[in-house]
């Protein structure tokens, strides 16, 4: 399955070669599963040449680091079932204890992006926050970077997550898009012919 990518706010992922054992890496098996493991160790070798890893920076009092927040998984595993048929992948997301709004699951997307009246919802404003630039299909755009405190999908929680406030077109209540600053914390499976996502804590950090 390929994860669909949302054209009307793609924040290309960043993609280093400098990543460690640590990075996290997306890459494909022979179902056509769309897996993000932490440790290339923990990917089996036949997949490893395929395999691509994901560097997330952070915008953040002038310095880039890698997410590093706490992160935590109910029962060590969550999951969540989506219309296979129906694209892009939505699940439902909380943010802080209790804003719960649909979001859409994007592998392409670099940051986890909120719209801006979600971002006024939660208490945050991007006039303060530190701006970067993303490269959409669009073309350049310039969007405010903050950091949640916490936020969740089913049973999977992190916190200190960056996130860019910008607006997309979106779908009824879905207000944002769930991208590798968040993912790249688990071990996710995205099995498009059962319509099953499985978020876990990384076998390896």
């Amino acid at each position: 399955m390929k994860v669909p990518l949302i054209v009307a706010a793609l924040l290309f992922a960043a993609i280093n070669a400098h990543a460690g054992n640590d990075a996290a890496y997306i890459w494909s098996d022979d179902e056509g599963s769309v897996r993000i493991t932490r440790g290339i160790k923990n990917i089996p070798e036949r997949y490893r040449g395929k395999s691509k890893p994901i560097t997330v920076e952070v915008v953040a009092g002038g310095s880039h680091q890698a997410p590093s927040g706490a992160v935590d998984v109910a029962g060590g595993a969550t999951t969540l079932g989506f219309n296979p048929e129906v694209s892009p992948i939505t699940v439902p997301a909380v943010f802080h204890k209790s804003t719960a709004r649909d979001a859409w699951i994007d592998t392409g997307s670099e940051y986890v992006v909120i719209t801006e009246k979600l971002a006024h919802s939660l208490g945050y404003s991007g006039r303060k926050a530190e701006k970067r630039v993303f490269h959409t299909p669009s073309g350049a755009v310039t969007a405010p970077v903050i950091i949640l405190a916490k936020m969740s999908v089913g049973g999977a929680t992190a916190h200190d997550v960056p996130a860019a406030i910008l607006n997309f077109e979106g779908r009824g209540p879905v207000s944002a898009i769930v991208g590798m600053s968040f993912l790249s914390r688990f071990a996710v499976e995205i099995n498009g012919k059962e319509g099953l996502i499985t978020i876990s804590l990384p076998l390896e950090r």
